[in-house]
């Protein structure tokens, strides 16, 4: 599946109008792009960061999660914000807002869980959902925050 496969049919020709938005050379240009962002990704010392594996929906396989929470913090549960980065399926990553997340986690004081999406969501719009949803279950039944 190329990336241009991705994109519903009926938007095709806006993404073809949109000035330097160039499908020919999405396929060298995507994983570039992500290599650069995780190259610059930094640290804050104020915010904890990890990738962790939870269970996927029925019959799916895990699911990829990025959670964001403060270095330091007392054992009370947090409030939770449930963040998706955006890049339309077609490229970017988990890792391109990871200095948004941090802020939050350090001016609004919460927890901060983004869902990493795969191939298979980019492909089937019905298994990001879900696993969207898996996750915020996930937290909810396992007082995770």
């Amino acid at each position: 599946m190329t990336f241009r496969d991705r994109i519903q049919p009926q938007l095709r020709d806006w993404y073809d109008a949109s000035a330097g938005f160039d499908f020919e050379h999405l396929e060298e240009f995507v994983p570039k792009c992500n290599a650069a962002e995780l190259a610059n990704l930094r640290e804050d010392p104020q915010v904890k960061a990890w990738d962790q594996m939870i269970p996927g929906p029925d019959g799916a396989p895990q699911v990829k999660i990025r959670v964001y929470a403060p270095s330091q913090r007392e054992k009370a549960p947090l409030p939770c914000l449930f963040f998706y980065h955006g890049g339309g399926f077609l490229f970017g990553t988990v890792y391109r807002q990871e200095d948004l997340c941090q802020r939050y986690v350090k001016h609004v004081g919460c927890v901060v869980v983004s869902v990493v999406a795969d191939d298979a969501q980019a492909i089937r719009p019905s298994a990001r959902t879900s696993a969207k949803n898996n996750a915020m279950n996930f937290f909810i039944d396992n007082s995770s925050c």
